[in-house]
């Protein structure tokens, strides 16, 4: 057992909720790239050792609760406004994908990964059945890190 818990979707809607939580972050991360903001390993060490941190114990709506409404309504005045509000992948995020560069799968994506397909795999297995995971990067990051872009 991995501890996951089922959520109530109450409508359909396309990606359901983690998935289009998942995806605005992705928009917004690319987004920052692309604005020269920072890079992907910028954005990805805020996720890891700022954001990740709360969300892996609060979901977004209480994190603002925790913070007060009050601050996170006040940012969202001037903030929301300068956030992507890009329809379709672009730019950068859309030239790797037709580089055919699909990340891990491929050796490639917006990291570089070093190590030979086959080598992947067999980390996938070790630490699949040592962990328990189930996604690559995560398994990847555990056995291999830092990644290089």
């Amino acid at each position: 057992k991995i501890g996951k818990k089922p959520i109530y979707v109450k409508k359909d809607a396309l990606g359901f909720i983690g998935n289009r939580i998942q995806a605005a972050l992705l928009r917004e991360a690319v987004y920052i790239v692309e604005q020269g903001i920072g890079d992907y390993k910028d954005v990805d060490g805020a996720m890891k050792y700022g954001l990740g941190f709360r969300y892996a114990c609060l979901g977004p709506c209480e994190v603002v609760d925790q913070g007060g409404l009050d601050v996170h309504h006040h940012i969202a005045t001037y903030l929301w406004e300068d956030l992507s509000d890009a329809k379709y992948p672009s730019g950068e995020f859309e030239a790797i994908y037709q580089a055919g560069n699909y990340g891990v799968k491929t050796g490639k994506g917006f990291y570089d990964y070093h190590l030979p397909f086959l080598q992947v795999m067999t980390l996938h297995k070790i630490v699949h059945q040592h962990y328990h995971y189930s996604s690559y990067l995560v398994q990847i990051e555990i056995l291999h890190s830092p990644l290089q872009n």
